[in-house]
């Protein structure tokens, strides 16, 4: 989930977006198409608790093809990857 943070820390106040927050999102969305952590992680042959802890800290990128067979989620959607995913599509070779 993406939550606004205000800085008020000078005379204005703006909304802040946390990078853990924007990649968040694509992990839960991946959660809630296989419907649940236990049913993400048992399509992707892990633990629940592997599945749980990617969310402080960050999926790693060999799960990112996984998931996306599993559930749609593209790996691009998740902000940490540092893999060029839009490079790797265009050669036609695999992750």
């Amino acid at each position: 989930m993406v939550h606004d943070v205000f800085d008020i820390g000078s005379q204005c106040v703006y909304p802040v977006r946390k990078l853990k927050d924007e990649h968040m999102n694509a992990l839960d969305k991946a959660i809630s198409i296989a419907g649940g952590t236990t049913k993400l992680a048992t399509s992707l042959g892990v633990s629940t608790n592997v599945v749980s802890n990617w969310k402080t800290r960050g999926v790693p990128d060999w799960a990112l093809p996984e998931i996306e067979k599993a559930t749609g989620v593209r790996c691009e959607e998740f902000e940490n990857s540092k893999v060029d995913w839009a490079y790797l599509r265009s050669t036609g070779q695999p992750a």
